[in-house]
């Protein structure tokens, strides 16, 4: 699959392209959604760093109507917070869209997965944050401080109290004790 987001906003036709070439499942497209002060939702580039003047739900329509097989969504608001979800963005999108949508940004513990997998019928979850930051920090040394994005935190040896990490393997026996289905690995043996 290839996501694309930057690419896609500077020329929409660029999603119509790329499916026609490589089929719609191949294709995803991420929205970085920000919460104005009157409670829009307005699409950005650059991880949240460039405005595009896109409402979010005419650009999810747009997207949809172009092909793509799936909108990654992630609330830059809530990205890296360990707050949850935010559940009224992710509500507005998913009923609106029949393609898959792929939500991200918020998760700071497995019952944040868990509540929005209940009650919202997206197609999938993506997390960060509580899946890597012990590992990063156990590598600190390694950071190359030339990188964008949030080193300095990494530097610092900071931690977010709101963000209980967890493995995928506890993610997913707490999925299985809830009902959630999720993909197991499965190793053959020759």
């Amino acid at each position: 699959k290839v996501s694309i987001n930057t690419a896609a906003v500077k020329d929409p036709k660029f999603i119509e392209r790329a499916v026609k070439e490589y089929g719609s499942s191949t294709i995803s497209v991420a929205i970085e959604s920000i919460k104005n002060i009157s409670g829009e939702y307005f699409a950005f580039t650059d991880n949240g760093r460039e405005q595009t003047g896109l409402n979010v739900k005419d650009w999810a329509l747009k997207i949809a109507d172009l092909g793509a097989g799936e909108i990654i969504l992630t609330s830059v608001d809530r990205d890296g917070t360990g707050k949850g979800f935010d559940f009224e963005l992710i509500y507005e999108i998913v009923k609106l869209v029949s393609t898959p949508v792929i939500i991200h940004g918020g998760a700071g513990k497995i019952s944040h997965i868990i509540e929005i997998l209940e009650k919202i019928d997206v197609d999938g979850v993506a997390i960060a944050s509580a899946l890597h930051y012990n590992t990063i920090q156990n590598f600190r040394s390694e950071i190359n401080k030339d990188e964008k994005g949030n080193i300095d935190f990494l530097l610092k040896n900071k931690k977010n109290k709101l963000i209980n990490d967890f493995s995928i393997a506890e993610l997913k026996e707490k999925l299985e004790l809830n009902n959630i289905p999720c993909r197991r690995w499965v190793v053959v043996l020759q």
